[in-house]
């Protein structure tokens, strides 16, 4: 049983190579995280947050042109043998991919679609940049809540299998549509729901902008109303690094003018005071924002490098506590926070003269910085503000 795709991506089959071989550019199109010693004999690991892997190791290595490994499913327990070949065409480079070994009692079509859909992801991640799996990622938007035999006789719904809805997400589909805590939504598109099925499985083949009928119970009365699926929400795209480094130097200067004003006459120690036991004084969150920057520099540097940063310890009581003795005090951590955003910057500019062929490189730098001034800064000045407020009342 074997399976076999074709594509021609429009990069040099060295960039290719990469992408089928190096472990930061698997985990672009295919994995969630990938391990891989591309010589032969090395090994190579996909996994997924499903909990889904598939190992395997290197069988044939001839560089910007054959790949060929072997390939164990866990989930499957089946041993088969995957290869792809490279060949230069005009203007990029087709690729063959070939799984041969396959049992019989496997579905083809499954395998097919498989290699069809990362291929497709593949290719967004090398034209428009784009990743694929976070842009087609569809959101319902609705918290479920657990549905009992006390929740069923407090609402006097008629049913006994559905999900409760525990609240609807502002401005996304569910909400949109009139759907409320306390409903029990019983079908969507055309498929029963249950009480402990993730409601997305009724939605899968459906991308942002489809819609579909969703029923539920409010009370005793059924109701059936038409929901459009909302898409992961994603910042402006920048054409360029040079704009979206001109974007994050306003940005930037924003978000400091914001931060450094709450702490305007403030003595060290009312800002080296704790709120409560185990919780940061407002300069150790400043060291927690310093070393979020520094982590942004190091997440741009293996993007562009290799390895990726996989890890975050900018919340490490050791990180932020050298952090913040080793500045003197608020004066020296406010200076050390704009320096950090200005490296930022001036790191995302010189990105403009870097000529990388991957353009994932500027639609990711352009994801991990599009919000600057809201997310995670915005949640971290609204802790400033109340840490304050506590040590000073």
């Amino acid at each position: 049983m074997t399976v076999t795709v074709t594509r021609t991506f429009p990069v040099t089959p060295k960039t290719m190579y990469y992408m089928l071989t190096n472990e930061d550019g698997l985990a672009y199109w295919f994995a969630d995280r990938v391990y891989t010693r591309p010589q032969v004999g090395g090994h190579v690991v996909h996994t997924w947050a499903t909990g889904r892997y598939v190992a395997g190791v290197f069988t044939e290595l001839k560089e910007n042109e054959f790949i060929s490994l072997t390939w164990r499913d866990a989930s499957k327990d089946t041993g088969s043998v995957l290869s792809y070949r490279l060949v230069e065409v005009d203007g990029g480079t087709q690729v063959t991919l070939t799984q041969e070994g396959l049992p019989a009692d496997v579905k083809l079509a499954d395998y097919q679609q498989r290699w069809e859909d990362g291929f497709d992801t593949l290719y967004a991640a090398l034209t428009t940049g784009e990743d694929a799996r976070i842009t087609e990622i569809i959101l319902i938007g609705i918290y479920p809540d657990e549905f009992t035999e006390k929740a069923l006789e407090r609402l006097g719904v008629p049913v006994k299998d559905g999900l409760l809805v525990a609240g609807a997400i502002p401005n996304l589909g569910a909400e949109k549509a009139g759907i409320k805590a306390g409903d029990v939504v019983v079908e969507a598109n055309g498929k029963p729901v249950t009480n402990n099925a993730p409601l997305n499985i009724n939605f899968a083949g459906l991308k942002p902008g489809d819609s579909a009928p969703v029923t539920f119970y409010r009370g005793a009365e059924k109701h059936t109303v038409t929901l459009v699926l909302s898409g992961y929400p994603l910042p402006p795209m920048a054409s360029s690094y040079t704009e979206l480094a001109d974007r994050l130097t306003g940005d930037y200067a924003r978000l400091y003018e914001e931060i450094s004003s709450i702490f305007a006459n403030l003595s060290d120690e009312t800002t080296n005071t704790p709120p409560a036991k185990d919780e940061w004084s407002m300069n150790q969150i400043l060291a927690h924002l310093i070393l979020t920057e520094r982590n942004n520099q190091e997440f741009l540097g293996g993007l562009v490098q290799a390895p990726e940063i996989h890890t975050y310890s900018g919340n490490a009581p050791a990180r932020v506590n050298a952090v913040v003795k080793s500045y003197g005090g608020t004066a020296g951590l406010l200076n050390e926070l704009k320096r950090a955003y200005a490296e930022c910057v001036e790191l995302v500019r010189a990105f403009e003269d870097e000529k990388f062929d991957r353009p994932y490189i500027l639609w990711w730098t352009n994801f991990q910085f599009g919000d600057v001034t809201g997310g995670h800064s915005r949640t971290h000045i609204n802790q400033l503000q109340q840490t304050l407020a506590t040590v000073t009342k």
